[in-house]
């Protein structure tokens, strides 16, 4: 996998998380 795609990645986790939170 290219490092863009881990990055995009990483950012969707971070939003996913924080609409879990609430």
């Amino acid at each position: 996998m290219s490092m863009r795609l881990k990055l995009i990645l990483i950012e969707i986790i971070k939003i996913t998380g924080m609409y879990l939170e609430f």
